[in-house]
């Protein structure tokens, strides 16, 4: 007959594994923290941006959000939804740290590398079949806005910003920016902003398609997005996740993303671009919080005088 004090060492493991189970997963990152959505069984996170003092997509977020997804592609079950939100409430994403479109020794020596995490982090944004969800209630330029648009949702508070500067860099919004626009504005909005370099408020963006819904308050964006969330996470995977990839079907094609990543590579190479990046470190007082980044992107036109 079996002794009951037999049992204890397998029930100790059994319960040891499903409290493992059941603990929510948590991501924690120098400028990225997740945490569980409570009611969605820890299938729904929201992720954090932190990286003061104006979510400069720089080095450490760049190679934090790749971790991050990284981490999600070699996850069994990853999250059925992830809800990008941000500390900060003048800025969700701001631009790429201009340093690494400088060539060395202005530029650091591995901005090549950094760029290609990049592109792959966008690529995993699309691939992933996590739905990622931007919750934006801040000026997103820029890189910003070339993450954004390729998430699968976006929603705006009353402080959101959304637009591309790169035009006044004599660039290209790359990475799919450009493209990924396009495909929810039309072209002759996407032209209308991507050649003006102009930023476009929440309630605009949501009548052109560019963000799904604009909301009167941050308290009310959080919480009308987490309800979408909580309800998307009522349904199994596999249909969210066959979803998504049918709806991603229908995106621009790798040849054309791959063209506008040559485009930007050549502009970039060009003297033109390199003496207005070099003024806008200037007038932005390297990139730090002040005037000229909190009035992106209306002030760009100092480039030029």
């Amino acid at each position: 007959m079996l002794h009951l004090q037999s049992l204890f060492p397998f029930l100790a493991l059994l319960s040891s594994l499903t409290t493992s189970a059941l603990t929510p997963p948590t991501y924690t990152y120098p400028t990225l923290t997740t945490t569980p959505l409570p009611s969605t069984n820890s299938t729904v996170l929201r992720a954090l941006i932190s990286n003061p003092p104006i979510n400069l997509y720089s080095r450490s977020l760049i190679t934090d959000l790749f971790a991050f997804l990284t981490a999600l592609n070699s996850t069994p079950t990853p999250p059925k939804a992830v809800i990008f939100a941000s500390a900060n409430p003048s800025f969700w994403i701001d631009h790429i740290d201009l340093h690494l479109l400088q060539p060395p020794p202005l530029g650091p020596p591995d901005s090549q590398a950094l760029l290609s995490t990049y592109h792959q982090t966008v690529q995993l944004l699309r691939s992933l079949p996590t739905i990622f969800i931007a919750e934006i209630n801040g000026l997103a330029t820029g890189a910003g806005n070339e993450i954004a648009v390729q998430m699968d949702m976006r929603f705006a508070g009353p402080n959101a910003r959304m637009g591309s500067l790169e035009v006044a860099l004599d660039l290209i919004h790359g990475n799919g920016g450009a493209q990924f626009l396009t495909q929810l504005i039309g072209p002759g909005r996407a032209a209308e902003y991507l050649l003006t370099g102009d930023t476009v408020d929440a309630q605009t963006a949501a009548a052109y398609g560019w963000v799904n819904r604009a909301y009167g308050s941050g308290a009310e964006l959080t919480s009308e997005v987490n309800k979408l969330a909580t309800r998307m996470a009522t349904w199994p995977a596999g249909g969210l996740n066959g979803t998504k990839a049918a709806v991603r079907a229908g995106g621009p094609s790798a040849a054309n993303l791959e063209a506008d990543l040559a485009t930007f590579g050549a502009l970039l190479g060009q003297a033109e671009a390199q003496r207005a990046i070099a003024q806008f470190l200037v007038l932005s007082k390297n990139q730090t919080l002040g005037p000229f980044e909190l009035g992106l992107n209306a002030d760009l036109t100092e480039l030029y005088l």
